[in-house]
């Protein structure tokens, strides 16, 4: 009977656990934004070898996560006599009890998995942005030095124009034709230099800014990693509300099924306990009907 009472209650459990929704991982909107950012920042060159020495953690926020709702024997005793005296009445709130469980026994690890890749991801933003920064720095006094040899020379150039200006002599007026076309040229240099300088200055200053939204975005991921896993527990456990009666139909027709098997079992074995019965029965008969002649004969 123990063994029929265990063979049904197996049944049940085994039948629940495949009832019951995947636990989904939360979404984070944040890491949704994030990602995007990232892929955004792969696409700048110097971005992307930034990010290539930073450690970013990753996100699949729509995976399932992978909880053991039998317990795998690290149940706590609570929890596991709640379910070994389950019904029909109490099943939907024993599994919510198992499931907020496991949501307790998990959920940490995984939050402090992240918390912590987001700290190294925000150590290496700052270290970016801090050499960044450095950059912008020396570029900005190169174009300052830039602007005061630009502002040297065309002082230069103007000074070559007054002369020519007042220059009579064909040989005079030549010699400082040549010296202002070498001073242009050097113009011309100079300004391209600084072209390029500012530039480079303009794409570190968008990359900065690209990368101050990522570590922007960062920060509010942090806030919102473990409030949506409240929000995904507390959603877990209204899907277990919303399907109560289906879970406490699958629980009442496991058991039944598996009483139903042991009563044709036992009602079997009763039949067949009959028939030996009576055939014993009429075995005696025919033995005591064949002692009795003996007896008379003997008499």
């Amino acid at each position: 009977m123990i063994g029929f009472l265990a063979h049904a209650g197996m049944a049940a459990q085994s039948n629940l656990m495949a009832l019951l929704p995947p636990v989904e991982s939360p979404r984070l909107e944040s890491a949704v934004k994030l990602q995007a950012q990232l892929e955004a920042l792969k696409k700048d060159p110097q971005a992307a070898t930034m990010l290539a020495k930073m450690s970013i953690p990753s996100f699949d926020t729509g995976s399932a996560m992978k909880f053991d709702m039998t317990g795998g024997g690290g149940l706590p005793p609570e929890i596991a006599a709640r379910l070994r005296n389950a019904d029909v009445t109490t099943i939907v709130d024993d599994l919510k009890a198992l499931s907020l469980t496991m949501f307790e026994l998990k959920t940490p690890a995984v939050i402090e998995k992240i918390t912590q890749g987001l700290g190294k991801g925000l150590v290496g933003i700052d270290q970016a942005l801090a050499s960044m920064d450095k950059s912008a720095a020396g570029l900005s006094g190169g174009l300052k030095g830039m602007d005061a040899g630009l502002a040297g020379i065309d002082a230069g150039l103007a000074g070559i124009d007054a002369a020519l200006s007042r220059a009579k002599a064909p040989p005079q007026i030549e010699a400082l034709k040549a010296q202002r076309a070498i001073l242009a040229g050097n113009r011309d240099d100079l300004a391209a230099k600084k072209a390029g300088m500012a530039a480079g200055a303009a794409g570190i200053a968008a990359g900065r800014s690209r990368l101050a939204e990522v570590r922007s975005t960062m920060l509010a991921l942090q806030g919102e990693v473990a409030p949506a896993f409240t929000t995904s527990k507390d959603g877990y456990l209204a899907q277990l509300e919303a399907m109560r009666p289906r879970i406490e139909e699958t629980f009442r027709s496991s058991l039944n099924a598996g009483f139903r098997q042991m009563y044709i079992t036992v009602a079997v074995a009763s039949v067949a306990a009959g028939i030996v019965l009576a055939l014993y029965r009429t075995a005696r008969r025919k033995e005591e009907a064949g002692a009795l002649p003996a007896a008379v004969d003997h008499a």
